[in-house]
């Protein structure tokens, strides 16, 4: 996850406009003409990650004990997660971002990846404290 949000910030930095077009996509509900874009849009970043969850479930990285579904979900869901949190602490108006052709993670390198390895720690270890 830390590599694919790295990935991510550094695709938005070099193509603001494409980055762009994703979010909005993203972000997109029910059209009339395309249906629902963002639920198609999710399973197939869903599929991709579940894919990758299978592969580190069977070389024992990931827990077996878990339905593969549920945890491919709160992968996907942790990823869009992070994006909502950026948005939410540092006031981030991606949409005045994209209307202003900058970044849409216009913040630091280093912080965004702190944030994201935040995230995949917290999904790793949850948040009860280790005695």
């Amino acid at each position: 996850m830390v590599q694919h949000f790295a990935a991510k910030i550094q695709f938005d930095k070099k193509f603001p406009l494409h980055s762009a077009f994703l979010y909005n996509v993203m972000q997109e509900k029910n059209n009339d003409e395309l249906g629902n874009i963002q639920l198609t849009s999710k399973l197939k970043v869903f599929k991709i990650i579940k894919q990758l969850v299978a592969t580190h479930t069977k070389n024992k990285v990931l827990r077996n004990d878990i339905d593969l579904d549920t945890i491919s979900f709160m992968v996907l869901q942790s990823q869009l997660l992070i994006i909502d949190y950026i948005a939410m602490k540092y006031k981030v108006d991606f949409r005045e971002n994209i209307r202003n052709k900058k970044p849409l993670y216009d913040l630091p390198d280093k912080e965004l990846n702190k944030i994201s390895k935040h995230f995949v720690e917290i999904l790793k270890n949850g948040i009860i404290k280790n005695k």
